[in-house]
């Protein structure tokens, strides 16, 4: 039996079918908690940012049409304008961990993982994070979208409304600073171990 398509359950759910709902969240839930979870960090801010992106999406059915493309790539933008918004927002630092060269990290898949290699995996993954909540806002959010998110330098300027030399310079100001950052907090670290784990030495 052939699966039946995006369009389908949206027509259906905009029909009264909760079923059809139901299987819509099926379907993208992994996508957009993954997407809220790179974005904040924290496991259990990504869950309940999920359920409010789902909520706007709900509610946003009926504005959705086929010819605007396909439904994974307009659920996708629109979790991406409400993460940003959060962002924006946000006045204090986030739990948040991170590096240019170790951005490559938060794509985090548990396939063919060790349990020990599962929780180093887990522990970059804080590092490259708390080093990204130093960085501001406008920065942040700017490197984001273009080296975990690989969206391009003019998507990213239509998707923050801002002029293409003001994203790129934004992107290279932000892996400069992070750099740094990183560096800082490795050297400060170096007493401790990696992650601030003691070392054999220091104890």
């Amino acid at each position: 039996m052939d699966e039946i398509s995006d369009f389908q359950l949206v027509e259906s759910c905009l029909e009264g079918d909760d079923t059809a709902w139901k299987d819509i969240v099926q379907r993208y839930q992994r996508l957009i908690y993954n997407l809220a979870y790179r974005f904040t960090g924290r496991f259990e801010l990504a869950e309940e940012l999920s359920q409010e992106i789902f909520l706007k999406i709900y509610r946003s059915l009926k504005k959705y049409r086929k010819q605007r493309g396909e439904f994974k790539g307009w659920i996708t933008v629109m979790a991406r304008n409400y993460l940003i918004d959060y962002i924006r927002k946000e006045k204090k630092n986030w739990n948040r961990y991170g590096g240019t060269d170790e951005l490559d990290t938060l794509d985090y898949k548990t396939d063919d993982i060790s349990p020990y290699g599962h929780v180093e995996k887990l522990e970059k993954i804080q590092f490259v994070h708390r080093c990204l909540g130093e960085l501001s806002v406008d920065l942040r959010e700017s490197l984001i979208l273009r080296e975990i998110e690989g969206m391009s330098y003019d998507e990213i300027a239509t998707q923050l409304s801002a002029p293409l030399g003001t994203i790129k310079s934004r992107i290279n100001r932000a892996r400069i600073e992070l750099a740094r950052i990183v560096n800082m907090r490795r050297l400060s670290g170096a007493a401790t171990g990696d992650f601030g784990r003691p070392t054999e030495e220091a104890l």
